[in-house]
């Protein structure tokens, strides 16, 4: 069993939080701005570039969508450092793993239950 949380703990994975969250708005910054070189070379370019053009902006448009959900993982993460919740499972209300935390800091559930999880996903 996983022992709870210590503020030291909490201070640490919060720290690490705020650094994805500006990594992640940045990304999203950045995505933003190709995205737009990319529509504009595509609506000035031959018929035979706007093909490749549209797959950048697509691909661009998956990129910010993956990243803007993670982004709102993070935020709900911190809220939940705010109000002692960060670090219990949202289902078996058990402690995460730091370990987990460590690689995704802003898990909702412990390994055991996102298994389940998963595994009702991928049966609908």
């Amino acid at each position: 069993m996983t022992k709870k949380m210590t503020p030291a703990d909490v201070a640490k994975f919060k720290a690490l939080l705020l650094h994805l969250l500006q990594h992640l708005s940045d990304d999203i910054k950045e995505l933003e701005s190709e995205t737009a070189q990319a529509c504009r070379r595509a609506r000035d370019s031959s018929n035979e570039d706007v093909g490749e053009e549209v797959l950048a902006v697509e691909f661009s448009f998956d990129l910010m969508e993956r990243d803007e959900n993670t982004l709102r993982e993070v935020l709900a993460a911190l809220e939940r450092v705010a109000d002692g919740r960060y670090g219990r499972c949202q289902k078996c209300d058990h402690w995460i793993r730091r370990t987990r935390l460590t690689a995704i800091p802003h898990a909702r559930c412990c390994i055991d239950c996102q298994r389940l999880v998963e595994a009702e996903q991928a049966k609908i």
